[in-house]
């Protein structure tokens, strides 16, 4: 029996080192959306994990190698804490801690040196699994666990699980809490290969309908620091170019954000007891890491990133751009982050029913189960919002370059330049340090951006943050970009907190100012139908004030008090089923519509001056809109019908509504109402003459005209409209008849 145990012993040893070898010849991969994904090896690094505390002693003599001479932090991996356990083996192994560390070289080595250190290092028994680290075409670089994920097809294929691991000594350590069909597993000393090679056994044996990796993405930001502050009212200080900001400030007369609108920030963890952030934290946080609650700090990152969001206003320190909304802390140790980890984060968002998402992160290596929880988040109506990354990539970075619903952001510095290195942006007014990352990364995947260097925000306390005080002066790069872009989400939210996640991103989208285009043109994009959209920029920078306007617009309560002015080249839409009451002004070159079912009152102190463009209507929130102009002062773009009826006073207004009800016999039948585009007309009115057909849409502009010769009958073909509501009036004689039709394909 002794010797048959040897030669088995025997035989596993040289089918791993086989097994390590052959790895060393070929590219490594692994299978992301049915495709093979695939990396170079990083032999300037090598993966280790090990078991227990009382063997993290051997590691300190591993560094005296002239080598293999630095060695990382050592994180704990906490996988197992935070899944649901299978069977009573694995919860009786639950309490058994795995550490993770690197050991790194000054230069990279050739294949097979690499690998037979790894073969070397493999055979010491206090260590319990070592692989190679990879890298991507960004040069990012990865470390490799011991584990690796398994979606099953159904619950049903849990034998089918057991049998994979069973074949190739593999431990199942349980199922993740929020997605019950994905399930980790951990290459153990007696497993013939890490868990890169069984995680594409898995998925080649096609039993399973995912399988990956967990990686250890250790690099994820970068923060470029400078001293000074203009994102939210630049006025060209320290060379900048003025009014290049998010016009946050005229928005706040608007709405500063409510109570329920909630924020998660998926980060390092912040400071709950920061003066500026305390009165705005929801609860104690998550612990994405250890699948628990209350947030830990690993960092300062998140607390910049917080107080971007939601800073208090209280006369101390900063302001946040939606400073009375409020934000929850979900914190990841960054120097054992996995995708799973990141996932438990935004189905945790999803349980706790937030609205938005901040992501300061990026360049992690693509995932299913991150993909899927991002995905879960976003169908159940929160707005994801990622940073572009730093990594200067003409086709963005993942995770923001994975699904067309995230709203993701690049940076620019304070003269509407791409931020980025001089060395790499020559043209920036205020560039990244030296040996920060090289650029905002951009192109297709880019929609919007916001200020990405020197940004005054809140900063971890004491010596623990990047400046000694309490607040960062200099923060920067993507990840100050993308929580200033998900503070004007918070606000557009507050501003309408029933519009969808499609809804929130194009109004974002459609109010972005067109930031220095005496040097770049932005053009019509293909799939890009929230205007003109540039390479670098994408739309733009976010105009927070024009954004809750445009929410607003869509919001539709019993009675309206507006005082707010109207300022060029704003437009302001209000609606109400009842009445609305304006006293504010409409200055030259703005923009106003105000739609009131039983009046629309103009008091005191109302005044749309020449130059502006101004209509109010009745029938408000039915969207049948009735126009009437303004005394004489209101100018139009010829985008909009003139009306001939002069409002001087709310008497004239009532005076003519009743007037034109009387007028409004409705002698029409549509069918069908809803349609995909095709609607029939049948008219029931004394009338022998033809008819005068106009459909408007929404906003009262033309969209469609025909004259029907038949007096009876008419048939629409409307199906080139986008879905929507429309006006359909329709004229004879001298007598007018309005319906409103729905354009929908579903």
């Amino acid at each position: 029996m002794k010797a048959n145990k040897s030669t088995v012993f025997l035989l596993f040893l040289v089918m791993q080192c086989l097994a390590t070898f052959s790895q060393s010849e070929e590219l490594p991969y692994y299978y992301y959306k049915g495709n093979q994904l695939y990396f170079e090896f990083d032999t300037k690094k090598i993966s280790i994990c090990v078991e227990s505390e009382n063997r993290l002693d051997v590691l300190k003599s591993m560094v005296t190698d002239q080598t293999w001479n630095t060695l990382s932090v050592i994180s704990e991996n906490q996988v197992r804490k935070s899944l649901i356990t299978p069977d009573s083996k694995a919860e009786g192994r639950k309490g058994i801690k795995t550490y993770y560390f690197e050991l790194t070289s000054s230069n990279a080595i050739d294949n097979k040196t690499y690998f037979q250190k790894i073969e070397e290092l493999n055979q010491l028994p206090n260590l319990l699994k070592v692989s190679p680290a990879l890298k991507n075409q960004d040069n990012n670089s990865f470390g490799l666990f011991n584990t690796f994920c398994i979606e099953l097809k159904s619950s049903e294929d849990l034998p089918k699980l057991y049998a994979f691991a069973k074949k190739y000594n593999i431990e199942v350590l349980g199922s993740n809490s929020f997605m019950p069909l994905w399930y980790t597993l951990s290459c153990g000393k007696t497993t013939p290969f890490n868990a890169l090679r069984a995680s594409n056994l898995a998925y080649e044996s096609g039993q399973f309908n995912n399988s990956e990796p967990e990686l250890a993405m250790t690099n994820l930001l970068s923060n470029p620091l400078f001293p000074n502050q203009w994102t939210l009212n630049n006025t060209g200080q320290s060379g900048g170019v003025a009014d290049i900001d998010m016009n946050v400030q005229m928005a706040w007369n608007v709405t500063s954000g409510i109570p329920g609108v909630v924020s998660s920030v998926i980060d390092e963890g912040f400071e709950l007891n920061h003066p500026d952030l305390a009165n705005n934290n929801t609860t104690t946080g998550y612990d994405a890491t250890s699948n628990s609650g209350g947030s830990v700090v690993n960092g300062p990152h998140g607390t910049n990133c917080a107080g971007l969001i939601a800073a208090v206003n209280n006369n101390i320190g900063v302001i946040g751009v939606a400073p009375n909304s409020r934000i929850c802390s979900i914190s990841v140790n960054f120097n054992v982050a996995t995708n799973q980890t990141f996932a438990n984060g935004f189905n945790h968002s999803v349980s706790q029913g937030f609205e938005v998402i901040s992501n300061s992160w990026s360049g992690g290596a693509p995932s299913s189960i991150l993909d899927q929880a991002i995905a879960n988040a976003i169908s159940n109506n929160i707005v994801v919002v990622f940073s572009s990354g730093n990594g200067n990539s003409p086709t963005g970075e993942y995770p923001g370059n994975s699904n067309p619903a995230i709203l993701t952001v690049g940076a620019v510095d304070r003269c509407g330049i791409r931020s980025g290195r001089i060395d790499v942006v020559p043209a920036s007014c205020d560039p990244w340090c030296t040996n920060c990352k090289p650029g905002s990364s951009f192109g297709s995947a880019l929609d919007v951006v916001a200020g990405g260097t020197s940004i005054f925000t809140t900063d971890q306390q004491g010596s623990a943050g990047n400046d000694p005080g309490d607040f960062d002066p200099g923060f920067g790069g993507t990840s100050a970009a993308c929580p200033i872009v998900a503070g004007v989400v918070a606000l557009v939210r507050s501003a309408n907190p029933n519009l969808s996640v499609a809804q929130t991103v194009d109004i974002v989208e459609q109010s972005c100012r067109k930031i220095r285009n005496d040097i770049r043109s932005y053009g019509t994009t293909n799939g890009r139908p929230n205007g003109t959209w540039h390479n670098e920029v994408g739309y733009g920078m976010p105009d927070a004030y024009q954004a809750v306007l445009l929410a607003k617009a869509s919001v539709c309560t019993a009675n309206e008090v507006i005082t707010a002015d109207v300022f060029a080249p704003y437009t302001n839409d209000q609606q109400a089923s009842q009445s609305i009451l304006a006293t504010n002004i409409i200055n030259n070159g703005a923009q106003a519509r105000y739609h009131a079912t039983d009046v629309v009152e103009l008091k005191n102190g109302f005044s749309a001056v020449l130059g502006s463009d101004f209509h109010a209507y009745n029938l408000g929130c039915t969207n049948t809109y009735f126009r009437f102009s303004s005394n004489g002062t209101t100018g139009t773009n010829g985008n909009y019908e003139p009306s001939n009826e002069i409002l001087s006073d709310n008497s004239s207004l009532n005076q003519l509504m009743a007037s034109k009800s009387k007028n409004s016999n409705k002698g029409i039948t549509i069918i069908p109402n809803p349609s995909a585009g095709e609607f029939l007309l049948r008219f029931n009115m004394d009338n022998f003459n033809p008819l005068s057909i106009r459909v408007l849409d929404a906003m009262g502009k033309l969209v469609y005209e025909e004259t029907s010769p038949n007096p009876y009958m008419a048939q629409l073909d409307l199906r080139q409209l986008s879905d929507g509501v429309y006006l359909i009036k329709v004229e004879y004689s001298d007598k007018v008849i309005t319906e409103r039709i729905i354009k929908s394909q579903n």
